[in-house]
C-alpha cells in the first residue's frame, strides 16, 4: 500500500467512525411516546410517594394525642373481658353491657 492510498484510508475510517458516532446519538434520542409516558408515570408515583410520606409526617406531628388515644382504647377491651372473669373466645363478639363507661 502507498502512503496515499494508507491516508484515504484513515479519513475514510474516520468519516465512518463520526458517522457512527451521530446515527448512534440520534438512536439514542429517539424514544417512543409510550416510554416517555411509562418514564413520566414512575417519575409521578415517585413524587406522590414523597409527598404522602410528608404528609404523614405532619399529621403525626399535629396530632401526637391520636395515636395516644387509639392505643389506649385497644388497652380497655381485655381489661372489660378480665374484670368480668369471662374471656370471650376468639372471633366472638363482645356484648356492649360487658364495657365499662367513662
Amino acid at each position: 500500500m502507498t502512503r496515499e492510498e494508507n491516508a484515504r484510508l484513515r479519513l475514510k475510517n474516520e468519516k465512518l467512525r463520526e458517522e457512527n458516532r451521530e446515527m448512534g446519538l440520534m438512536q439514542r434520542r429517539k424514544v417512543c411516546g409510550i416510554c416517555i409516558l411509562k418514564a413520566e408515570n414512575a417519575r409521578l408515583k415517585a413524587e406522590l410517594e414523597r409527598l404522602e410520606a410528608i404528609a404523614a409526617m405532619r399529621r403525626n406531628k399535629a396530632n401526637p394525642k391520636e395515636e395516644l388515644g387509639s392505643s389506649s382504647s385497644a388497652f380497655q377491651t381485655p381489661t372489660a373481658s378480665s374484670a368480668t372473669g369471662s374471656q370471650p373466645d376468639s372471633g366472638a363478639d363482645v356484648p356492649k353491657e360487658e364495657t365499662p363507661s367513662m
